[in-house]
């Protein structure tokens, strides 16, 4: 049979505390990061001029979204690693207008050392549509609003015909009578 003292159960709770080295850092945050190299990287952009991209966040104005996935979408963005003509739909349960939409964002990605420039021109390309998820209706006028933003960008490119980056578009090649 054994005892412990009191004073052995305090020091087994408590975790010992080990100085964490710049290297065994795993934030993925870049804040702290020196953005010297951003204009390097852009002008290498893994990413085609021409290309053009939509991104729907489903439920954009939830916690994940606002901490994570719109800042991400933003920095990349403004590095050069998506098409510069991106286009992100918010959609939530929430009811909020565009503009609502566009002044939540700017609060996510804010930060006073980037251009204001930059967050502006982000902002344009961001749009909202509320509604439920398992209502088809709301997805109908997110697919809606989704091809007239597309149309519209497309019609302001004004490039010539041969040089439209080509649309990509999935069909279900599956025969009629095949059933899962």
């Amino acid at each position: 049979f054994m005892t412990f003292s009191a004073s052995w159960a305090a020091r087994a709770r408590k975790p010992p505390s080990v100085p964490k080295s710049k290297s065994e850092d795993n934030s993925d945050s870049d804040e702290s990061k020196s953005e010297a190299g951003d204009e390097a990287r852009a002008h290498i952009s893994p990413v085609p001029p021409g290309l053009l991209a939509s991104v729907v966040v489903f439920g954009a104005d939830g916690d994940l979204a606002s901490k994570k996935i719109l800042p991400t979408l933003f920095n990349l963005w403004r590095r050069k690693l998506v098409p510069r003509d991106l286009l992100v739909f918010g959609f939530a349960r929430a009811p909020m207008t565009t503009e609502t939409f566009r002044k939540h964002i700017f609060k996510c990605v804010y930060h006073p050392s980037q251009p204001q420039g930059d967050r502006k021109e982000f902002l344009q390309r961001c749009h909202y549509q509320s509604g439920q998820f398992d209502e088809p209706e709301a997805m109908e006028a997110l697919l809606r609003q989704i091809e007239e933003q597309e149309a519209a960008r497309l019609a302001a490119r004004q490039q010539p015909a041969g040089s439209r980056p080509q649309a990509l578009h999935f069909q279900d090649r599956r025969p009629a009578s095949a059933s899962f």
